[in-house]
């Protein structure tokens, strides 16, 4: 029960300050996961570049890539994320088809 509970919550990964060195980042997500006992099909890892969605590929998460930074859409597009948004304001229509916020 807890952790259907957790993993339907909006968890903030890491920043800059708190990134453990000398662990990728997708070894440290892979631990979080297993710590939390979150559940790789209902969990999404958002960014605006490719290694991101090399990491969703890799621990069966959902990817969602978004344009704007410094890859090109192109780039992000090659990566093959499940979705490509260009911003923000799409990510509410992907969740609730994902089951996510229904009443929203």
């Amino acid at each position: 029960m807890e952790s259907s509970i957790v993993s339907r919550r909006f968890w903030r990964f890491e920043s800059r300050a708190t990134q453990y060195k000398g662990i990728s980042k997708g070894e440290r997500l892979r631990l979080y996961m297993r710590a939390y006992n979150l559940n790789p099909s209902s969990t999404f890892i958002i960014g605006d570049m490719p290694l991101q969605t090399d990491i969703a590929r890799d621990l069966g998460l959902i990817s969602v890539a978004i344009t704007g930074g410094f890859v090109s859409e192109t780039r992000l597009r090659a990566a093959q994320p499940h979705y490509l948004i260009k911003d923000h304001h799409k990510l509410l229509p992907i969740l609730q088809e994902r089951g996510f916020f229904q009443n929203s």
